[in-house]
């Protein structure tokens, strides 16, 4: 009876195994095509700063260690608030809006501290 309990705890361990692996291979294989710059069947476009203003702008770069938290609408039509959180708590929030089916950014962001 023991070696039973033994051989079906080992079949659920290499389960397991498996199943960690499949979901870690297809975690990288979505993240090697989104920095190709494709996912299948859609044209990525990156999202700019505001240049109808001014000149060329460089293009906005959301720092790694910046967590998504979600997204709420503006204070105008078609403008959405993007919410972020740091490491330390602090959370961020870039303000943007849609025009010619593109996502356009502010380039100020807004920043509320975390309490210690």
């Amino acid at each position: 009876m023991h070696s039973i309990k033994s051989g079906l705890f080992w079949i659920g361990v290499g389960w397991c195994l498996a199943v960690a692996l499949f979901l870690l291979y297809s975690h990288l294989l979505a993240a090697q095509a989104v920095q190709e710059g494709s996912i299948k069947g859609f044209r990525v476009q990156e999202v700019k700063f505001d240049e109808i203003m001014g000149g060329k702008k460089p293009v906005p770069k959301i720092p790694r260690g910046w967590r998504f938290v979600g997204v709420s609408a503006g204070e105008n039509t078609n403008a959405s608030n993007l919410w972020f959180q740091d490491g330390s708590g602090n959370i961020y929030v870039l303000q943007g809006f849609t025009g010619s089916g593109r996502f356009i950014l502010d380039e100020n962001v807004q920043k509320i501290n975390a309490g210690k």
